[in-house]
């Protein structure tokens, strides 16, 4: 049992480092680092909360029998919400795990291209596009084995981010300037980041194939998710002060010109790089970005994929793969958008479908509101409105 406890805490913790690592110094420049590190904490609180929340009904619901596990996130809103429950969680669960897939399939589309094109393994020049159809090739190939295979595959991605990001940490730390960091922010600037803030603590969303992996195990399931939630807030904490305190806000490798040029995740790496001048960074830098991306990226197939077997009842999973992945390849190939863009569209989602259903589900297993729900549900609404009137 230790042994999936400790695959559960690296699937948790890997699906909310992923995308969101590599945007989340961009979108909190502008704010600075005291006022940045405390959105992040609130977020963090709420999301947790969230994911606990989610827990919570689902073991209410297997404990009272009242649904055939492994259970999905769609078929608890429909037994605790009826009808109306079931459609909000199918819209907003499709355009959400979309959203992300297509910000993931960029990212490592992105990478692999520019891998590829260094290396001149080719003559001609591989764009972004072909690289995100190999990356879903390569990963359908990897879903086919099922959680068992994704686990494996997640830990070893899991020990490849955390080598490299200590290296990372460790050579960019002397570069840091304390002026940098107690530099006055501008903390109105952040109302518009914390759509994409909420969304880089997104891991609640794989709890309830997670609860099927560990047995429903109440207790084991407490501490895996509590710690799969603390350690992205360790990494963005630690990640915003090596970043926010080595880029200058202007210039050619400034966060503002990253932010401007609608980075898609690379841009980070090359800034750090210049800044820098140190080869280990580079290289780091690059490694611990794709295995960011791709660890969330599995965690987010994952899901998506027990999502259409539970709510269609499709159980071929090469049918499965093609619902995951064919969309966004064709969304990614026809709307292309910014990286931060995409991520800061599916904040609305998350607050829907990781914030207020878990409220609204909770409450009807509880059968009354709480102080704590009243202001979780209020949080989230308050997301909602920022993400339809930005």
């Amino acid at each position: 049992m230790l042994n999936r406890t400790i695959g559960g805490v690296l699937l948790i913790s890997g699906t909310a480092i992923g995308g969101g690592m590599l945007a989340v110094p961009t979108v909190t420049a502008t704010a600075g680092f005291a006022y940045a590190s405390s959105a992040l904490l609130i977020c963090w609180i709420f999301m947790t909360i969230s994911a606990f929340l989610i827990l919570e009904v689902v073991l209410y619901l297997v404990h009272k029998k009242e649904m055939q596990t492994p259970i999905n996130l769609i078929s608890m809103a429909e037994t605790t919400l009826g009808r109306y429950g079931k459609i909000i969680a199918w819209v907003t669960y499709v355009a959400l795990l979309y959203a992300l897939i297509c910000v993931y399939l960029k990212t490592s589309g992105a990478w692999l291209s520019q891998f590829l094109n260094m290396t001149d393994i080719f003559t001609m020049s591989i764009p972004n596009n072909i690289s995100s159809i190999i990356i879903a090739m390569l990963f359908s190939i990897i879903l086919i084995t099922g959680i068992r295979g994704v686990d494996y595959v997640n830990r070893l991605l899991s020990v490849g981010m955390l080598i490299a990001y200590i290296v990372l940490i460790v050579a960019i730390l002397p570069h840091v300037q304390s002026d940098l960091l107690l530099r006055q922010g501008s903390v109105i600037s952040l109302a518009s980041s914390m759509p994409l803030l909420i969304t880089a603590f997104g891991s609640a969303i794989v709890v309830p194939s997670l609860c099927h992996y560990l047995y429903y195990d109440k207790k084991i399931l407490r501490i895996t998710l509590l710690l799969g939630c603390l350690l992205p807030l360790l990494a963005y904490f630690i990640w915003e002060i090596v970043t926010l305190g080595a880029l200058p806000l202007e210039g050619a490798y400034g966060l503002h010109t990253l932010i401007e040029s609608g980075d898609d995740g690379t841009g980070i790496a090359i800034a750090l790089k210049h800044i820098t001048q140190n080869s280990w960074v580079t290289e780091s830098a690059i490694a611990f970005s794709v295995f960011a991306v791709l660890t969330s990226f599995l965690g987010i197939s994952l899901s998506m994929l027990h999502f259409f077997s539970d709510a269609l009842k499709i159980y071929n999973r090469t049918v499965l793969i093609l619902l995951t992945y064919l969309p966004p390849v064709l969304l990614i190939i026809l709307f292309p958008g910014s990286f931060t863009t995409i991520l800061s569209f599916a904040g609305i989602f998350v607050a829907i479908f990781l914030g207020l259903l878990p409220v609204a589900m909770a409450w009807r297993v509880r059968g009354k509101i709480s102080v704590l729900l009243a202001v979780t549900a209020i949080f989230f609404v308050a997301i909602v409105l920022q993400c339809l009137l930005v």
